[in-house]
């Protein structure tokens, strides 16, 4: 099984310190860890041979899929030309072969029947058309094709931990422009475009995952300092993390969606 997040072994902006956590105990943030081990668990029996990782950031995902899956070609677009420059660099770094960097913004997406898998996680809500980057997803999929998507919901009460998180809320609030939507309005958004859902899991539950992530975001500015405190952190993080990932939940404050476009038309009514 490859590494998660590995590629930080490669960045020269990391510390000896950071790579060094990282070799012991993998990502140490709890909401990057929680979504990639949901990513894992939703597409283990995929076998995909054309994916677009869309809103790739870090790229992450990108390079763990391509070793995970080698005889797929992958699609890696974000917006921000930065990151894709540095994943570029990363990946000539690491001679990964089978994966293609390039910026996009979603919304434009024109690919058509193109991908086996689309992987969207916690982008959509950084974008205010969310109806329409679903459909570009529909069309751009082949018949059977799957779309794996993660998102924040609404929040159904505020997180723990709120008074000592007003960094991080500053950014959400810049950052966060799509609209928040609840587990039954990313249902009817999936289905009015046209996907099967398949697999659906609520996510970061209140006193696990979210309180893991509060906890990791009361020390959310970069400084040398946090990054040491959440260092330090990460025992118990990673603690709670496996809680949320134990069961299936009946309240969270995010979902986990494996969807598909369907294999062939449906007959006329």
């Amino acid at each position: 099984m490859p590494t998660f997040g590995k590629a930080r072994l490669w960045r020269s902006d990391i510390g000896r310190l950071h790579k060094a956590q990282f070799r012991l105990c993998g990502v140490g943030d709890p909401g990057h860890f929680l979504r990639a081990e949901y990513f894992k668990k939703f597409t283990r029996r995929l076998s995909p041979r054309s994916i677009l990782d869309a809103g790739s950031g870090g790229g992450d995902y990108s390079f763990w899929m391509a070793e995970q899956w080698p005889h797929a070609v992958i699609d890696s677009v974000d917006i921000r030309d930065d990151f894709i420059i540095r994943n570029r660099q990363l990946q000539k770094d690491a001679g990964i072969p089978n994966i293609r960097f390039a910026t996009l913004d979603i919304t434009q997406l024109a690919a058509e029947a193109k991908y086996d898998l689309i992987v969207c996680i916690d982008a959509l809500e950084h974008i205010v058309e969310q109806e329409r980057v679903l459909r570009n997803f529909y069309s751009a999929l082949t018949p059977g094709g799957w779309l794996y998507l993660h998102i924040p919901l609404a929040r159904p009460r505020d997180e723990p931990l709120k008074r000592y998180l007003a960094e991080f809320h500053r950014w959400v609030e810049e950052e966060h422009v799509g609209q928040e939507r609840t587990e039954d309005e990313v249902r009817q958004m999936l289905r009015g475009c046209q996907f099967l859902i398949e697999e659906w899991q609520l996510t970061f539950h209140y006193y696990f995952g979210e309180l893991a992530c509060s906890l990791s975001a009361m020390f959310f500015e970069n400084t040398a300092r946090n990054r040491m405190v959440q260092g330090l952190l990460v025992p118990l993080t990673r603690l709670l993390c496996y809680g949320d990932l134990a069961k299936a939940r009946t309240e969270g404050f995010a979902v986990a969606v494996l969807a598909q476009k369907a294999a062939r038309a449906s007959p006329a009514a």
